[in-house]
């Protein structure tokens, strides 16, 4: 018994399946080719303009961008209605937040910058897709399961070469998919413990494993993502296969060691269980007693590098230091908004404004953004583009139509207040922006 089939859609409809589904499975790779686009790039960069070493100055192209596009024309060669796609629902929000961007851009201090305008039509590629997914739920009535496919099978591999990179303690040899340098991503060997059975007595750092992914938060909060796509296949098909899948995911997602992925795991995994037991699921005792199966073993085998690594049960040097970042940043972010409350700074504007260095934290170098993504969007686009954002999150919980996606989705708006990823990456706009239109029942 086959779990999905195209071979009953019309070729239009099929085309659609295949973009969405490239697209979805694409999500996991991170490289980004930037390298055709750097004279175009330094060309646009004003003479009258000076910016910091650790600006992104590059236009950066994904693998998912062209499918994107393909997927968008289509939809308007199949005429789609465009104030249904623009200008209805949590569309009509998104519509207004990506003018807010742009009066955000207009009215900033490097307004006379094209990049800004670049990066944020690519951030409005995101939002198309948002509209795309809502429109085509009547057409594609399988998408839930096509995603859930496409995410548990990245879930799947990206685990595998997740825990692959943390035995070995080194990169396999992926760059051309994204794969970085381990070594970045490093924390002190307290516990002088790979994991439960491997004493590592000579290595003063533990790498943290990061897949295909620009960061070990990134994969964590995939991870987390593609747990829930799991459950959703588990419960939602005849094939049990899938309950094995939960063990290597759980256990990559220990050794990528993100405590926001990890502690959103848990609050969204007992909320999602307490629902379902109310309901009387035939499924979910399987379902959890797989669960905590993996959850144990991962917990048992990896304790000692967790344990060490700080932030789940106790905090330590690496943690509080991060912590404090994190704290400094939301002050910065708190300031922008004083100084400019209606629309903020400007858009992709937050370390342009920011400062690197503070006497209160010497030795700290701040370079990067807050994270947070509500004070980012706040900071940078005002208190107008904050409201529209919060007005966005409120219409999709309000009108939410499946408890899998809607359990994932609150773990994400936890997340979001650790971190940044979700709206200025690539695949965390995709996975944000794909299981909101997912969880979004349009009503008639």
């Amino acid at each position: 018994m086959t779990i999905i089939s195209f071979s009953h859609l019309r070729w239009q409809n099929r085309i659609l399946a295949f973009c969405l589904l490239s697209i979805f499975s694409f999500i996991p790779i991170q490289h980004r080719f930037k390298g055709i686009m750097h004279s175009l790039s330094k060309s646009l960069i004003p003479s009258d303009l000076s910016l910091p070493s650790y600006f992104s100055k590059s236009i950066h192209l994904y693998l998912t961008d062209p499918f994107l596009l393909i997927l968008i024309a289509l939809l308007f060669y199949l005429r789609t209605p465009l104030r249904s796609f623009f200008w209805e629902g949590p569309s009509k929000i998104l519509s207004l937040l990506f003018l807010t961007c742009f009066a955000s851009l207009f009215f900033s201090t490097t307004a006379h910058y094209p990049l800004h305008y670049i990066k944020l039509l690519h951030v409005s590629l995101s939002f198309l897709l948002f509209n795309a997914l809502v429109t085509l739920r009547h057409r594609l009535p399988s998408l839930p399961i096509l995603f859930s496919l496409a995410l548990t099978l990245g879930g799947l591999l990206e685990s595998l070469l997740a825990l692959f990179q943390y035995f070995h303690q080194a990169p396999v040899g992926l760059s051309l998919l994204g794969e970085l340098d381990l070594s970045r991503f490093a924390f002190p060997n307290l516990s002088k413990q790979l994991w439960l059975f491997a004493p590592i007595t000579d290595a003063e750092k533990l790498f943290r494993a990061s897949g295909t992914f620009s960061h070990p938060n990134i994969l964590g909060a995939f991870l987390f993502s593609s747990l829930f796509t799991t459950y959703h296949l588990y419960l939602n098909t005849t094939k049990r296969f899938f309950l094995i899948t939960l063990f290597p995911q759980v256990a990559a997602l220990c050794v990528c060691f993100s405590r926001s992925a990890m502690i959103a795991f848990f609050l969204a995994t007992l909320f999602f269980s307490y629902k379902l037991f109310r309901q009387r699921h035939p499924k979910i005792f399987p379902l959890l007693i797989t669960l905590l199966s993996a959850l144990l073993v991962s917990l048992l085998l990896f304790l000692p590098p967790l344990i060490a690594r700080g932030g789940l049960f106790y905090p330590t040097q690496t943690t509080q230091g991060a912590d404090s970042e994190r704290i400094q940043y939301m002050k910065m972010a708190l300031e922008m908004i004083k100084e400019h409350p209606l629309l903020g700074v400007g858009f992709n504007h937050f370390q342009l404004v920011s400062t690197p260095f503070y006497e209160t934290m010497p030795g700290h170098f701040f370079h990067s953004k807050v994270h947070n993504i509500y004070l980012l969007i706040a900071a940078e686009t005002g208190l107008i583009g904050c409201a529209l954002f919060l007005w966005f999150l409120f219409k999709i919980l309000r009108a939410s139509a499946s408890l899998v996606f809607l359990s994932c989705f609150l773990g994400l708006l936890f997340i979001g207040c650790c971190d940044f990823f979700l709206l200025d990456t690539s695949p965390g706009r995709l996975l944000f922006f794909s299981i909101a239109a997912l969880l979004y029942k349009k009503t008639a």
